[in-house]
């Protein structure tokens, strides 16, 4: 039933636009909580030294992946 819809309007101009806009914000509003979680849970040397290495490690996961 619902892919009748997507078939119908998923190339409609104004509902790509409203999508690309609400995935905009989305995006926006997940990057303002990392950037306030940051923060207020990386203020020691340990933390940061052990969120470094986890970056480090899940971006060489995602390339081996």
């Amino acid at each position: 039933m619902q892919a009748l819809y997507f078939k119908r309007y998923g190339q409609h101009p104004a509902i790509r636009a409203f999508v690309e806009g609400i995935t905009a914000a989305a995006i926006g509003a997940f990057s303002g909580a990392v950037v306030v979680l940051a923060t207020c849970s990386l203020v020691d040397v340990p933390t940061l030294v052990l969120a470094a290495g986890l970056s480090v490690v899940f971006k060489m996961w995602r390339i081996k992946g």
